[in-house]
């Protein structure tokens, strides 16, 4: 297929069925792809990320192998092929610009947001007593969060139990009916007698 994209100077071709039916369009790109693999994009100049005095300045779009490259930080996601993907998992949502998350030691500050993307971050390494505070503090978060997602209603039913607490024992003919289930099937032969 190769050798005919060559001596055809043609980038693209319809492959035809047996009875004449287009099954497909093959480009160029899908033959090289098959041959070497998945062909990566354009290598990114140096204006793409850049160095401050504490960690990396990168666009969100990097793929994870540049940055590792780049970085040594070795970050690993079943889903995500970007920076600001991972970081868009590891909040669970799209942030806002300027807040941070930490992972595996290290703090990512979302600089910027285009639209429903992390556009550009900030990746730093997080010291250890920063790290402690900010696990600390994701903790009280957390407990903050579960006390406040408590049912609307559960608040009064709880003031409503406490105000009248249930009799521990029944008065005695209430307890003689709770105990005797009621007979309401009716017996025709009973009744004509």
């Amino acid at each position: 297929m190769f050798n005919y994209f060559q001596s055809h100077n043609t980038r693209s071709v319809i492959v035809l069925g047996e009875f004449g039916e287009v099954l497909g369009i093959v480009t160029i790109k899908d033959v090289l792809k098959f041959i070497f693999g998945e062909i990566s994009s354009p290598m990114r100049s140096v204006a793409d990320h850049e160095r401050d005095e504490v960690g990396f300045i990168v666009p969100g779009d990097m793929r994870l192998l540049e940055f590792y490259n780049l970085t040594n930080i070795d970050i690993t996601d079943p889903v995500m092929t970007t920076v600001g993907g991972v970081v868009f998992r590891l909040f669970g949502r799209l942030p806002k610009v300027g807040e941070s998350v930490a992972h595996d030691a290290y703090s990512y500050t979302v600089l910027q947001v285009d639209r429903l993307r992390i556009a550009r971050l900030r990746v730093a390494p997080v010291e250890e007593g920063d790290l402690e505070a900010q696990e600390l503090q994701e903790l009280i978060d957390d407990q903050e969060a579960v006390q406040d997602e408590a049912p609307p209603g559960l608040e009064s039913a709880l003031e409503a139990g406490r105000e009248a607490p249930p009799p521990a024992h029944p008065p005695a003919g209430e307890a003689e009916a709770a105990a005797a289930p009621a007979d309401t099937t009716r017996n025709p032969t009973a009744d004509a007698r």
